[in-house]
């Protein structure tokens, strides 16, 4: 079941900004779909939309080809969407047994003692808690606590399973492993999953495509490897782990390639024009090299020098943040060369290896 998301508009009483501001998406139907974001960027408030949990100022919300969700109305109730959720605290009824936690969405739906007892030995089977069944939360780990709410939400078989940062309370290592049991899950069942992060690496290890959202608004949307190669701004590239831009100011398109100047000069960059005047250059791996005594830069290429800010082990030499012309560029050292803190180095930039994206205010 595709979940299409139209024009979505959310205020909420008292709010200086809208929480949600035209937001438009379809999360296909047996896939994975990440809203991710920074705090406040309104992807809990979207999902909450899709739940039924709020209602839209304007815009549309359909399951396949049904609309449940409209201008100030829910036309179809929470209970007949036919959604699970899992939430960031579990929400287990700490009173009731692993297994009469799994059973209780299906005894309110009236399904039959026998059936409830099959349905919960295939869930607790299904993300790895055979011989859990008599134990309370309490006695479980966080990871055993994720499974068990992410058990019950699938019980019913529901078409949409929402999920709120599920794995935020759990240490680094669980989340990893907990990562790949929801994709296995998710493969498993073949339901559509909305899932809701802020995580970098879990929005790109989990989803099929990513809604990448800012101040209520969808700043870009795709796979995860396309988002990667092509960050249409300052703000995406940094979300998805891109750390080295360079200001420029566009100077002139011909031919397809684009000439933009920098603080350390001019170069021309292969390919479109990002649609204004302010850019930058986004400096992928291997386009930032560190210059030698006497080494000078190839044609075409850029030459400039900044402090050393910090310096961390990385593998066979060492990662220097340098603050450059008011940015800050990372740059790896050679071991032999590892400089000091507030040295200058002196580094070469391949505009070949660098990509033009549009300059975000306070992101470039």
């Amino acid at each position: 079941m595709d979940v299409n998301v139209s024009d979505v508009h959310k205020r909420y009483t008292g709010g200086s900004a809208s929480a949600l501001n035209g937001v438009t998406f379809t999360a296909e139907s047996g896939r994975i779909t990440s809203l991710v974001g920074a705090s406040g960027c309104g992807k809990t408030t979207l999902l909450r939309c899709i739940a039924g949990l709020e209602t839209l100022d304007r815009g549309e919300i359909r399951f396949g080809a049904r609309v449940v969700a409209m201008e100030g109305r829910s036309l179809v109730p929470i209970a007949q969407r036919n959604i699970g959720m899992v939430f960031q605290s579990y929400a287990l009824w700490p009173h009731l047994t692993v297994a009469q936690n799994v059973a209780f969405g299906l005894k309110t739906r009236g399904w039959s003692a026998a059936r409830v007892a099959k349905r919960v030995e295939e869930i607790l089977a299904l993300v790895n808690l055979p011989g859990f069944a008599d134990r309370y939360p309490a006695q479980l780990s966080g990871g055993q606590q994720q499974r068990v709410a992410v058990g019950r939400a699938l019980a019913y078989e529901p078409e949409l399973l929402l999920l709120d940062e599920p794995l935020a309370n759990l240490d680094t290592h669980l989340r990893a492993q907990m990562r790949q049991e929801i994709r296995q899950l998710q493969r498993k069942t073949g339901v559509t999953m909305v899932y809701v992060t802020h995580d970098r690496a879990e929005a790109m290890e989990l989803s099929d495509r990513i809604v990448i959202l800012d101040g209520g608004k969808v700043l870009q949307i795709g796979p995860p490897a396309a988002l990667f190669e092509r960050p249409a701004d300052t703000l995406v590239a940094r979300f998805l782990g891109h750390t080295n831009f360079l200001p420029a100011e566009l100077v002139e398109a011909k031919n397809g390639h684009v000439v933009v100047q920098t603080s350390f000069g001019r170069c021309a960059v292969q390919g479109p024009s990002a649609g204004e005047r302010t850019v930058a250059l986004l400096a992928r791996a291997g386009a930032i090299r560190l210059a030698r005594d006497g080494d000078r830069a190839p044609d075409g290429w850029l030459t400039g020098r900044g402090s050393v800010l910090t310096i961390s082990q990385a593998g066979e030499g060492a990662l220097c943040t340098l603050t450059v012309e008011g940015a800050t560029l990372e740059l790896f050292v050679p071991q032999q060369h590892t400089p000091g803190v507030n040295d200058e180095l002196t580094f070469h930039v391949d505009p070949g290896r660098c990509q033009l994206i549009a300059a975000r205010a306070g992101h470039a």
